[in-house]
């Protein structure tokens, strides 16, 4: 396995962020709060597009690359090994956590968080035949009625609970394009590709998307622009920079992205905030600002990750990204049945509250990482290897 991009890892990390922020409004559950404040002002959702971007950047690069390197040439070959990695990849450690859900709502819910049982395991079977997005969208629009979304807890909540495996919906939405973007990619030309993939994202700027609408859940903008950035680069950036002519001037050139890289962190939020995020073309725009970041980090120079300890952190947080995004809702709504059995009261105790949440975060995304992740990647890995040395 090749040497990680850190500056990739760096975007991961905040993206991560971005997201376990945004849904601590399972955890706040009082309107005044600075949460509250903070999300009216910043829509931090848009990490998942961020995590969008970065998605397709990679996989174009890695499609790419594999089939250089493949020996005869085999389209065939390239993408059946890719399918091979991604399933392991992704699906065990997702499944692992759909089952901890919908246990948690037959045997760990007196206070009623994680919703209905039946209508967990009807998330979790979205979740699994990757189609999650399909049905958060229809239980959003008010067409499908046996969704997860009741008002049936006995604690204080700013919204209808039992949503915990909410964030399938951008797994489901990634798979399918797993699924389909080999297959253009490998056996598309570049001439008619890339100008398809550009009428595409022409075509959607003018829809009106706001979050939570149908169409907001099936966003491929910034798929597409990370697609686009990876063609771009292909035969420059992917080499590593490190020769005497490019380290001249090298910390300008950190500054200089770092503040374009900030700047455009903080636009993509400004525009997802609520009020704007349901204008025509904001989906887009969101796009495009994440693509600046992806374009940054894809340059391969370590132009964005800090080095000492704080570099050390978001290394560490972006490679566990995966295992956070899936792991964090469930520990939330787990956060909040323990508090409700103890009785203890949250406002008189938030440092253990905020600090307890965090640790659990934390500890069951390392372990997921570590025990369920890591090794499924890797076996995963050594299949794809063997699929084709078989086919030689």
């Amino acid at each position: 396995m090749t040497k990680k991009n850190l500056d990739l890892e760096l975007l991961r990390a905040v993206a991560i962020l971005m997201t376990v922020i945004q849904h601590a409004e399972v955890l706040v559950f009082w309107p005044d709060s600075m949460h509250e404040r903070v999300r009216q002002s910043l829509g931090l959702w848009t990490g998942v597009d961020l995590f969008f971007c970065i998605s397709g950047f990679i996989i174009t690069r890695t499609l790419l690359r594999s089939l250089e390197k493949q020996p005869d040439g085999s389209r065939k070959r390239v993408a059946v090994a890719f399918w091979i990695k991604r399933m392991w990849r992704l699906w065990p450690i997702a499944w692992v956590w759909l089952l901890i859900s919908v246990v948690c709502a037959y045997v760990f819910n007196a206070s009623g968080i994680f919703g209905d049982p039946r209508r967990m395991v009807s998330d979790a079977l979205a979740g699994f035949l990757h189609v999650a997005n399909i049905r958060w969208a229809g239980c959003y629009s008010g067409w499908l009625e046996t969704c997860n979304l009741v008002d049936s807890a006995r604690i204080d909540l700013l919204f209808p609970t039992g949503w915990s495996l909410v964030v399938y919906w951008s797994l489901s939405l990634e798979e399918q394009f797993y699924l389909v973007a080999p297959l253009l990619m490998l056996f598309l030309p570049r001439r008619v590709l890339l100008p398809s993939l550009l009428v595409l994202w022409f075509c959607m700027v003018p829809l009106s998307r706001s979050p939570l609408s149908v169409l907001w859940f099936f966003r491929l903008d910034a798929l597409i622009v990370g697609v686009l950035i990876a063609y771009s680069q292909t035969g420059t950036s992917w080499v590593r920079v490190g020769d005497d002519r490019r380290r001249h001037g090298r910390a300008a050139r950190r500054m200089i992205f770092g503040v374009l890289c900030g700047a455009a962190l903080v636009s993509m939020a400004w525009v997802g905030a609520p009020g704007r995020a349901d204008i025509a073309g904001a989906i887009s725009l969101i796009s495009l600002f994440g693509g600046v970041m992806v374009w940054i980090a894809g340059k391969d120079e370590r132009l964005l990750m800090p080095d000492g300890l704080v570099g050390r952190a978001l290394t560490w947080l972006g490679a566990r990204s995966y295992s956070m995004y899936l792991v964090h809702m469930p520990v939330y709504f787990a956060i909040r049945e323990v508090w409700f059995r103890q009785q203890w009261p949250v406002v008189d105790h938030l440092v253990l509250y905020f600090t307890s949440a965090s640790f659990a975060v934390v500890l069951f995304s390392e372990l997921s990482y570590r025990l369920v992740e890591q090794p499924a990647r890797r076996h995963g890995y050594r299949l794809a290897r063997k699929y084709a040395g078989s086919e030689r």
